[in-house]
């Protein structure tokens, strides 16, 4: 291994560059090793054996009997007692009796309230006056087991000591109350011993042995832990003796540093907090060698390996996506786009370059190789999830966020929930700007997807914690007035202005999203797609449209490798365009799906569509009809004819609804205990609701949590899961909500099932009236062009509710008799409309039959739904 800054490794990687850089893949002779991935790899290696080290302290301290040498104590933690040692040994410090044992005690050190004071053998009587009696410091052993010590040399294999067996046989000086010390008598010149009622006639035959123990004050281990984290040495044990590096030194440095109170609560942050000192200091490593004091002795050989597995976990790392195999790296039709990059840019002092061993094999790829100059990659951003499809020969849903693609794909995997969650801002956000492309981020400092959005509701969860998860993206992005403060696990504030607001340098949630987006779409699993569709509801305005395409273009910019980036040819094909609308996407799949499209003889058949998407944030609306065209290119054709929508009527906001309801339902016990909450933008303030009910502009973060947590508690009524009617029949349900000054209080809240249902039953109908006006004025416009029936396409996994559904068929019934009543008393009216279910999804028929509507009707409910 040569030294970057050596002319030898100047003139070898030149030369490998050459190689490299005339071919597509090829197995390099040389590689290097950044000196940011060696020092990744010896955090790593550091990071694990930090877990172990802390598991081991903590299982140390929990021990009976702990010795402390460099502290000069011995603790027993049966009876939390703390005893001095003779300075620099393991060794008790005790006197006997015996004049002769006394001469190798004219130096030692005595434990004063956990304190290492040093006496010498003339200051024995002060002492004794000032701390033993006015401090009451035990100087006796009688509460203590002297059994552990033995145990503790037994247990660690380690030959018990004379010392221990001579004072595990001596009598001891037993003190049997406070009031018995008498006084202190001097029997010799050279020594001096404690004088008690039973002992005043003290004869030099009389043998004993006098020890000095202090009471600790400590309830817990974790008191004893902090303890001795924050004032004394590390353990004498053999069990710490295998760590060559000194975390326990770290340890403290951070505890103190960071008031950590409860210090084993929490072992992720102790280790990312022991983590910073270590990377400060490699930084300023200048030479390979200076690495073995982590890594020990290793060899060419060990740095392939190590570097090897780098390469094959980069993205994992990254992203949390499946590891590559080892013929990604060895077989010559595959290679790492790493591996031809690293000699792809400037030389780099920074590196290391190694050869590779000769039995070994590593190949370089071109990332360019992988660029899909023809496919389209569709990605339907939603307020709830979000949805990849990418079209090349054929049209294929991608797993994002799926650690394994080599697992059985299920339906949630295409389903990537709109979420981020903040862990480690700084380390992400510095890793992050490190590079303009495939930036050395890592998953653990920011995550998304799934991941991200078990974070939301664990059952035990501290404030800060909670803004550490932010899911609501569109929303956010669609308000001129909200701003967010999100806060990491260390503490760190993210202050987000609105959307529309952002500047340059601004963090933006929207651009890191996609950004893991790109990264689980361009990878060396799946290659690299330069063209992009991204649909948004019809009903966002154009300057929201627009910044979101622009942050869409910088966050998947940020997943390509830099030589793709720097490649002019390919980035001036680079596009995120604005794609069909949400409906008009979905008509395309649905009218093939339910087998309505037209048959390739039947050139002149129109099939009008109107589709009702009713998503987690919004309610779009989309009408047109679909037909075979003239041109070959496409099989079929659809035209849009007419659109619009709700952008406040979605699952989830009217969750939002449901729970401002429950709010205004208890305002008594919630203004009693001063908690605040944000109005929905689907509802409004009321009198008496000053002060605690905010609204965007002053809203403050306790505000949007307690909407977001009362609207939790509800979701079963809304999806109508686990026996929700059992659930919220009951007199009331118990909440942990935060107050105005941020403090944790826990509420019973009364919940009117019926009313809440009512509510939204009357959201819904008013979004349905909505959506046939809006095909009336269309149908009107377009006379000429639309076809009956109408197929009315149920989208969105909010029409899967049951009240949508019973909704949407009153509301058919209710049109036909209307037009039978104008066109007579005919029974047999030409179709008129046709109603689908949501893909993947089916109609409760027996259900929808129990309505008075349709028991009253004379239409056959089977003909108005499609009906597998």
């Amino acid at each position: 291994m040569n030294s970057g800054k050596d002319k030898s490794s100047i003139e070898l990687w030149k030369a490998q560059q050459i190689k490299v850089l005339s071919n597509d893949s090829i197995a390099v002779d040389y590689f290097c090793v950044p000196k940011s991935i060696l020092n990744n790899i010896v955090i790593e290696k550091i990071k694990n054996e930090i877990y172990e080290y802390i598991h081991d302290l903590k299982a140390v301290l929990d021990e009976p009997y702990l010795i402390f040498k460099d502290s000069g104590i011995a603790y027993f933690g049966n009876e939390k007692r703390v005893v001095p040692l003779v300075n620099g040994t393991t060794e008790i410090l005790f006197f006997n009796s015996n004049q002769d044992s006394l001469v190798k005690y004219k130096d030692y050190r005595l434990g004063i309230g956990m304190k290492g004071i040093d006496k010498s053998i003339t200051e024995l009587k002060k002492y004794i006056n000032k701390y033993a009696i006015g401090n009451d410091l035990n100087l006796l052993l009688r509460p203590i087991n002297l059994n552990v010590i033995v145990d503790y040399y037994k247990n660690n294999n380690i030959a018990i000591p004379k010392w221990v067996n001579y004072l595990i046989n001596s009598e001891l000086l037993i003190e049997s109350s406070k009031s018995s010390i008498i006084r202190i008598l001097e029997l010799k010149d050279k020594y001096i011993a404690l004088g008690i009622k039973d002992y005043l006639e003290v004869k030099n035959k009389h043998r004993f042995i006098l020890l000095f123990s202090s009471k600790l004050q400590v309830k817990t281990l974790n008191d004893f832990s902090d303890y001795v984290i924050k004032h004394l040495c590390e353990p004498t044990h053999v069990k710490l003796t295998k760590y060559d590096n000194k975390y326990f030194d770290k340890l403290r440095s951070f505890v103190l540093d960071s008031k950590i109170k409860n210090i084993f609560g929490n072992i992720d942050i102790l280790v990312n907090g022991i983590l910073k000192y270590y990377k400060k200091t490699l930084q300023h490593i200048e030479k390979v060698e200076d690495y073995k004091k982590y890594l020990g002795d290793f060899s060419v050989n060990d740095i392939y390996e190590l570097y090897i597995n780098e390469l094959k976990n980069c993205d994992l790392k990254r992203a949390n996506i499946s590891p590559y195999t080892d013929d990604m790296l060895k077989d010559i039709n595959n290679g790492h786009w790493n591996v031809y990059e690293s000699f792809a840019d400037e030389y780099n002092a920074n590196t290391y370059l190694c050869k590779v061993p000769k039995d070994k094999v590593l190949v370089a790829r071109n990332p360019l190789r992988d660029v899909n100059m023809k496919a389209v990659c569709g990605i339907d951003f939603g307020t709830k999830s979000t949805v990849v499809v990418c079209h090349d020969k054929d049209d294929k849903l991608l797993r994002v966020g799926a650690s394994n693609f080599l697992e059985e794909p299920r339906v949630e995997d295409y389903e990537n929930p709109t979420v981020i969650h903040i862990i480690d801002y700084e380390n992400f956000i510095n890793n992050y700007k490190s590079s303009a492309g495939r930036p050395n981020t890592e998953y653990k400092d920011l995550q998304v997807s799934h991941d991200a959005a078990k974070e939301i509701y664990k059952t035990n969860f501290d404030k800060t914690r909670f803004y550490s998860v932010f899911s609501e993206l569109k929303q956010w992005a669609n308000s001129k007035y909200r701003n967010q403060i999100l806060q990491d696990y260390n503490g760190n504030f993210i202050n987000l202005k609105p959307y529309l607001s952002l500047e340059k340098d601004d963090f933006d949630p929207i651009e890191i999203y996609a950004y893991f987006l790109g990264l689980n779409i361009n990878n060396m699993h799946t290659g690299i797609y330069i063209k992009y569709l991204l649909s948004f509801p019809v009903n966002y305005e154009l300057a929201v449209r627009n910044k979101i395409i622009k942050s869409f273009e910088r966050g998947l910019k940020k997943s390509f490798p830099n030589i793709v980036l720097n490649d002019a040819d390919v980035m001036k094909r680079f596009k995120v365009s604005i794609g069909g609308s949400e409906p008009a996407s979905y008509a395309i799949t649905a009218l093939n799906s339910f087998g309505v499209e037209p048959l390739k003889e039947e050139t002149s058949t129109v099939v009008s569509y109107g589709v009702f998407d009713f998503g987690g944030g919004t309610t779009d609306f989309d009408f047109g009809i679909e037909y075979i065209p003239d041109s070959i290119k496409y099989k079929f054709e659809i035209e849009q004819l007419g659109n619009g929508g709700d952008v406040y009527l979605g699952g989830e906001n009217l969750l939002n609804v449901l729970a401002f309801e429950v709010y205004k339902d208890n305002l008594d016990v919630l203004r009693k205990e001063a908690i605040p909450i944000v109005i929905p933008p689907k509802s409004q303030a009321f009198s008496g609701s000053e002060v605690l009910i905010k609204n965007e502009e002053n809203a403050d973060q306790s505000s949007y949590l307690n909407l977001k947590l009362i609207a939790y508690e509800l979701r079963d009524l809304w999806e109508e899961t686990n026996d929700y009617e059992a659930k919220y029949n009951e007199d009331t349900i118990t909440i942990k909500l935060f107050s105005v000054n941020g403090e944790e209080k826990t509420v019973n809240l009364r919940v009117n099932l019926d009313k809440l249902q009512d509510i939204i039953r009357n959201h819904i109908r008013d979004g349905i009236d909505n959506f046939f006006n809006t095909y009336l004025r269309v149908a009107k416009q377009y006379q000429d062009k639309m076809t009956s029936p109408l197929h009315i396409l149920l989208a969105g996994n909010s029409c899967k509710s049951r009240i949508l559904q019973e909704e949407f068929v009153s509301r058919i019934i209710a049109e036909l008799n209307d037009l039978k009543k104008i066109n007579g008393k005919k029974d047999n009216l030409k179709p008129i409309f046709k109603l689908y279910p949501p893909l993947g999804t089916k109609f409760n028929i027996e259900t929808l039959k129990k309505l008075d509507v349709v028991k009253n009707s004379p239409f056959d409910l089977e003909k108005l739904l499609f009906l597998e």
